[in-house]
């Protein structure tokens, strides 16, 4: 779904806004073979069911226009140099793409040598994680997994495991969280700022604009 307001105003102002809403979803969206494009469950396509790689559902984009008044009408070498001037702005932003957790595991799917053709989700989620999808939260280390077991094993006999268990990578079984089922980084771009001067005709050279940010 598609959503545009521009909106032309007095004096030479201009506001765009342009908001999309979209949904992507797939059994596989990158073509293959590799580890990183193999699916978990290729006998069970259903369990492969998600979101795009490249979904995001929210994104907008926002920009004005502004074409100063001063001197604009004028035709000596005063509006030449002071006139024609534009100030233009933009700003866009847009929901984080999804991500699936893999184990690397051979157990975590009952298909001989699994860690090798596929990557392995894990069996199930055993802790909610958080949901934060800033930057700092990926910027942090463990940030949406706080105490996660980073040296974990699935023998007892080595002893507990140390930390938080959110997954579940040592009981063999068909995956037990969706593919495409975490969200990453939402994006906001940087407000972009121009100052520029209205192109001119230059013979034999063409149309030139001067920008000066």
């Amino acid at each position: 779904m598609n959503t545009r307001l521009r909106r032309q105003f007095d004096r030479g102002f201009l506001f765009d806004f342009y908001y999309r809403y979209s949904e992507s979803i797939d059994q596989l969206s990158n073509e293959g073979p590799g580890a990183q494009t193999n699916q978990t469950d290729p006998a069970r396509p259903q369990n492969e069911h998600g979101p795009s790689d490249f979904d995001a559902k929210h994104s907008f984009t926002a920009s004005a226009l502004w074409d100063l008044p001063i001197y604009r009408t004028r035709t000596d070498w005063v509006g030449k140099v002071a006139g024609g001037w534009q100030v233009n702005a933009i700003m866009s932003a847009h929901t984080g793409f999804p991500w699936t957790p893999v184990t690397g595991q051979i157990s975590s799917v009952p298909i001989t040598s699994a860690a090798t053709i596929n990557p392995t989700r894990p069996s199930a989620l055993l802790l909610q994680p958080p949901r934060d999808t800033s930057n700092s939260a990926f910027i942090t280390p463990n940030f949406n997994f706080p105490g996660i077991v980073r040296n974990g094993n699935c023998n007892p006999a080595n002893g507990p495991l140390q930390g938080s268990p959110y997954f579940n990578i040592c009981t063999p079984g068909p995956p037990g969280i969706g593919r495409n089922s975490f969200r990453g980084p939402r994006y906001f771009g940087p407000f972009a700022l121009r100052v520029l001067r209205a192109s001119a005709a230059i013979p034999s050279v063409g149309r030139v604009t001067l920008a000066l940010i």
